[in-house]
């Protein structure tokens, strides 16, 4: 089966767009990752980073 995709993002009003996604498709399975990365706080982007990451390696 073949699945399309596209991702966007929009930065809004603010200096930075801490926002995150992924796909991750592995053999049997895909999974759409979207990750709001909590914009005005300290290390949000971090926040959504390291979430993405610990969720692409548990898929992978």
């Amino acid at each position: 089966m073949k699945i399309e995709y596209a991702k966007v993002s929009a930065v809004g009003d603010r200096t930075d767009n801490q926002d995150r996604a992924a796909v991750v498709v592995g053999e049997d399975a895909a999974i759409m990752l979207v990750f709001d990365g909590m914009g005005g706080h300290s290390d949000g982007a971090r926040a959504a980073e390291v979430g993405m990451k610990v969720v692409q390696d548990l898929f992978t």
